[in-house]
């Protein structure tokens, strides 16, 4: 079967850390573009590798990031990166990211587990200038299940936490010059 170039195609690069095997990546891509010219790429990543090789894949046009967010700092750091030297090199990464190629090249992503703290996620969102967030609770799914097993199921309590936090979006679009989209 002939393959229509003009479709397009988005391929995502996920795993345990993709960007420790640029080379395959890199490979991929050539080998995409040659078949489908129009396809774009994502590369899921925990932003602890921000080598040159990283960067010259993200100054592609078709190349784009997705990682997690989860709120700041304190919170970030005590569900992903668990101790001070990798949260600070996470948002020294992010940021170098957001200054170099914008907030349209990265779409950030949180887990909320703590409902209680949702608010404290979405002002980060506002100061970082960001202009989505997309509101998810921990799900029944991969290592979460194991390490959060009520929240995952807690699907009454989140639903009303969603509501409030939609009903907190609001209210700050309203009050400020930035706008903050919810994509759920």
């Amino acid at each position: 079967v002939k393959a229509n170039a003009s479709e397009d195609v988005k391929i995502e690069f996920q795993g345990g850390e993709p960007s420790l095997r640029l080379d395959l990546v890199t490979d991929i891509v050539d080998k995409v573009k040659e078949i489908k010219p129009n396809s774009s790429f994502v590369i899921c990543t925990n932003l602890s590798n921000v080598s040159a090789e990283f960067l010259s894949l993200v100054q592609r046009d078709d190349f784009f990031i997705s990682s997690s967010l989860d709120g700041p700092p304190e919170i970030h750091k005590s569900r992903r990166t668990l101790n001070i030297k990798n949260t600070d090199q996470f948002f020294n990464n992010l940021d170098f990211i957001l200054s170099e190629f914008g907030s349209e090249k990265i779409s950030l992503l949180p887990t909320i587990v703590d409902y209680s703290r949702i608010n404290e996620t979405i002002d980060f969102f506002y100061e970082k200038k960001l202009p989505e967030i997309f509101l998810r609770p921990v799900n029944y799914q991969g290592f979460a299940r194991k390490k959060f097993p009520a929240a995952s199921q807690d699907t009454i309590n989140w639903s009303k936490t969603y509501l409030a936090a939609l009903d907190y979006i609001s209210h700050k679009n309203l009050n400020s010059d930035h706008q903050l989209i919810e994509t759920n």
